[in-house]
């Protein structure tokens, strides 16, 4: 069998690695902190241990894109504090080595409360600098030590539009967050799966050992022998995907409610975060909050939706864009319109107010007076309108006085070939969220893409 070679630096028992080698998930020793895994880890989720249901679910899931076997490996870190960790996450190897060099000889670990991922977050701060703002957002993620893949994801062609509703800055600490979450995750997958293999190998001889010292069952020895060359499956649970599978049912989406309109979120698994959906079935609405400084929440949180499928679709290939080894998620969510019409709401399409709006949002600066009943607390809850996509600091560069003439229309993100301006709807009041928070339970559909390297890898 392969020799365990176990770093120091993993978290990984070696009874779980064991049990990882034999399982053939692990395929490979420990090498420079990292090893190759089987890309089994990113199969689908298993129906077997939801309800048949979704009469008294919180949400309806369907799996899409997932091959049939898994005959491809990735490397993955063991350690989720080290070096390989920071080039899994999208720094180049010199950058990476500096970062944890830096967090590794704090002096005084003990009290120093930052982890080597806020080292990191901090070392990208600098393109808040006034000094990247004449880069162009290649030449500013070199700057920092971002990876030759991170680079080219970050500026693919096809997601201008998308890249340019946030800063550069935002981008690039979404995209490290994603990745550093996904492989949170990826490594408690790991772990999961090692416990649940272990529990079934000693139920097994356990089984085995019984029949064997049964009297009259000789014969029956050689046949129950264990084989040490079985494999284990891989078998994923919902709840290794951040979904309890006491709340979903594995169905295909269902038709619009009568009296229903449908709202749509594109997001990487991980982005929506662990609790969304919680085990009584409730929903944290603030796991898929957008923070201040959007296109429409100057100061506090919202909550961003969209009612155009094909732009909530153009969001989650962003995400598995950004990010090989995690799945996505395209969420669908059902509102009962008399709940719709018993909200304050604004329209605030491409026009003259847009244009200041968006500008006095993006930019950090104090609102006047006239846009107080967009987003003051206790005043509109919903605000309906045209999603902007250049980058903030383009926007932000725009002098007060050339708003007007600069934000042309080519500022208004489009819907893929036809031209249309795409939509946002933003609920911008807490009590109206919560309120949204119970009217969607059970009215949920989330369709779950397997990571691009379960496919086999980015295609170029």
């Amino acid at each position: 069998m392969t020799s365990i070679l176990l770093s120091a630096e993993e978290m990984f028992s070696i009874e779980e690695t064991q049990s990882l080698l034999e399982d053939q998930i692990f395929l490979s020793s420990c090498v420079l902190g990292k090893r190759k895994v089987s890309a089994a880890l990113l199969s689908p989720p298993s129906s077997n241990t939801s309800r048949s249901s979704s009469s008294s679910t919180s949400a309806s899931v369907r799996t899409l894109g997932f091959p049939s076997t898994s005959n491809h490996s990735f490397e993955i870190p063991t350690a989720e504090r080290s070096i390989a960790a920071l080039e899994f996450i999208g720094f180049d190897t010199l950058t990476a080595t500096a970062i944890y060099d830096r967090w590794d000889s704090r002096p005084d670990p003990h009290r120093c409360p930052d982890d080597l991922i806020d080292y990191a977050y901090s070392d990208i701060s600098r393109l808040n600098s006034p000094s990247f703002q004449d880069y162009t957002p290649r030449e500013a993620m070199a700057k920092i030590g971002m990876s030759q893949d991170f680079q080219d994801a970050l500026t693919d062609p096809r997601f201008t539009s998308i890249c340019g509703t946030e800063t550069l800055h935002y981008w690039v600490k979404d995209t490290l967050m994603i990745n550093y979450a996904t492989l949170l995750q990826l490594q408690a997958r790991l772990k999961n799966h090692a416990a649940r293999s272990r529990a079934v190998k000693k139920s097994r001889r356990a089984r085995i050992q019984d029949i064997i010292q049964a009297p009259g069952l000789h014969a029956a020895q050689q046949q129950l022998q264990p084989s040490s060359s079985v494999t284990a499956t891989f078998n994923m649970t919902p709840e290794d995907y951040n979904i309890p599978s006491n709340q979903i049912a594995f169905e295909t989406e269902g038709p619009v409610l009568p009296g229903h309109i449908v709202l749509y979120k594109g997001k990487a698994s991980y982005e929506v975060g662990e609790g969304w959906i919680a085990d009584d079935g409730s929903l944290n609405m603030r796991s898929i909050a957008t923070y201040a400084h959007g296109d429409f929440n100057p100061e506090s949180v919202a909550y961003y939706w969209t009612p155009e499928k094909e732009v909530a679709e153009e969001y989650r290939e962003w995400a598995a864009r950004r990010c090989s080894w995690s799945e996505t998620w395209l969420i669908r969510i059902q509102i009962p319109v008399q709940f719709v019409n018993s909200l304050t709401s604004q329209e605030l399409w491409y026009s003259p107010n847009w244009k200041e709006y968006v500008w006095y949002c993006r930019g950090v600066k104090t609102l006047p007076a006239k846009f107080d009943s967009l987003w003051a607390t206790g005043e509109t809850d919903i605000i309906k309108g045209h999603i902007c996509s250049y980058l903030s600091a383009q926007v932000t560069r725009i002098k007060q006085e050339n708003v007007q003439t600069t934000m042309t229309e080519d500022f208004a993100m489009k819907i893929g070939s036809s031209g249309r301006k795409a939509t946002q709807w933003a609920f911008m009041q807490r009590n109206s969220v919560e309120r949204l928070r119970e009217q969607i339970r059970g009215k949920i559909h989330i369709d779950i893409t397997a990571a691009t390297m379960a496919q086999g890898g980015f295609q170029k």
